[in-house]
């Protein structure tokens, strides 16, 4: 038997142990209920099933696994020093006289001053040709290598003290560039006498400059300067092209063309020049049937101005038998001279190579004529004129050229004075 004592004791302990363990399940089985008897009660199978109960209750305590402990673990990242390479800009392209670098020559040389007096960088010094009869003097200055040429400039030799001005000695004359295929890529006349000549904007590919007098004299110079940077070759221009076709400048399209003129071997180098001499015969043709034309209409109106100046002497002599003044001539003596001039022209002979050279103008202002046109046509309002102005000048630099070198049987506006174009039959005078 158990005494009253000793299951109240039991039951203390179950109290604690249930104070301190919670109640809840664990491992799927269900913690068995807890049943607290009044000490009063002394019922011996009730006391049983009690302490059966705990114990089960104490083992399930005891089974239960323990909660892993969190443990926090800080990792240092290492820190990597990146080596990173300093990448070095690329060198400006050099802006410099090319000039100075390269190799002068000339048609003739007068006494000691050679064609490099032009290139030395002297201002005191200059090159000096002979004069030749048969044609013009020239002076040649062929660059290094093949350049982006920006801007020429030519020294003028200074007048000597006590001389007549040397300085009309050099104008007027041709500034012509040429790439290292020979083919002219622009062209400029000089008609001006000045201490300097510079042609700016030129943004072409070049490696040869020739300045070729327009009459026949001595030809000097003190100083030649040829600025740019150096070209590339015709694949890298057409390559960038490609590449930028939508937004090309007319920059851009200049060096392409310039860079890409190619000139052919020996053989057909001159088939090509026979041929471009032949086409330019016609053209020949054309100049001489005009010229005629213009000759005849000039002498119908010189026939008439000669009338009207013999009756204005019959009423010369008239008035001074009355002494009146006599009456204002119709014509001025500078334009009967001009009329008269017109009937004897000074006909050009041309070499067969300067007859091709011409035909090669003559064909790219029409290129340039066409090209203007089509963009004309294009252009809508607020577009940039820019293109425009660049082809437009191209066209007028490369006209100079023609009409000093390619004139064979110039027509001249003389008789638009008289009322008539070159399509008109002369009117008769009164």
């Amino acid at each position: 038997m158990i005494g009253k004592r000793a299951v109240f004791t039991i039951v203390i302990i179950i109290a604690i142990v249930v104070f301190f363990i919670p109640t809840h399940q664990t491992g799927g089985h269900t913690a068995p209920s807890i049943v607290v008897l009044d000490s009063r009660n002394n019922d011996n199978g009730a006391i049983t099933h009690l302490l059966s109960n705990q114990q089960q209750l104490l083992k399930l305590a005891l089974a239960k696994k323990p909660e892993p402990v969190k443990v926090k673990v800080k990792v240092k990242a290492k820190k990597v020093k990146a080596k990173i390479k300093a990448v070095k800009p690329k060198p400006k392209p050099k802006f410099k006289d090319w000039a100075a670098l390269g190799t002068a020559t000339q048609s003739s040389t007068y006494q000691a001053m050679e064609a490099s007096n032009a290139i030395d960088k002297k201002m005191d010094t200059f090159s000096h040709t002979d004069i030749k009869p048969d044609k013009n003097s020239w002076l040649k200055v062929t660059l290094p290598t093949s350049v982006e040429i920006s801007k020429i400039v030519i020294t003028n030799r200074k007048d000597a003290p006590g001389s007549f001005q040397l300085r009309k000695r050099l104008p007027p004359f041709s500034l012509t560039i040429k790439n290292a295929s020979g083919m002219i890529t622009a062209s400029k006349v000089f008609t001006d006498v000045l201490d300097t000549y510079t042609w700016s904007d030129i943004f072409v590919v070049g490696s040869q400059i020739l300045i070729e007098q327009q009459k026949k004299n001595y030809l000097h110079v003190s100083d030649i300067k040829v600025y740019g940077i150096a070209a590339k070759d015709c694949s890298y221009y057409e390559k960038l092209l490609a590449l930028n076709r939508s937004t090309a400048s007319n920059l851009l399209i200049k060096l392409k063309e310039s860079a890409c003129l190619l000139g052919l071997s020996k053989e057909s180098q001159t088939e090509t020049r026979k041929a471009q001499a032949k086409k330019f015969d016609n053209i020949i043709k054309l100049q001489t049937k005009a010229q005629q034309k213009q000759m005849k209409q000039a002498q119908k109106i010189l026939k008439n101005v000669e009338n009207q100046q013999l009756k204005e002497r019959q009423l010369a002599a008239q008035a001074k038998r009355y002494g009146l003044a006599p009456p204002a001539p119709m014509y001025k003596k500078e334009q009967v001279e001009k009329l008269q001039k017109s009937l004897n022209p000074v006909e050009k002979q041309l070499s067969e190579a300067e007859k091709a050279e011409c035909m090669t103008i003559h064909t790219r202002i029409q290129t340039l004529t066409q090209q203007a046109s089509d963009l004309a046509s294009k252009m809508g309002e607020g577009s940039s004129t820019s293109p425009m102005d660049a082809i437009a000048n191209e066209i007028r630099q490369l006209q100079q050229v023609y009409t000093s070198k390619c004139t064979v049987a110039p027509v001249t506006d003389d008789l638009e004075e008289f009322g008539v174009t070159n399509d008109e039959d002369a009117p008769a005078l009164s």
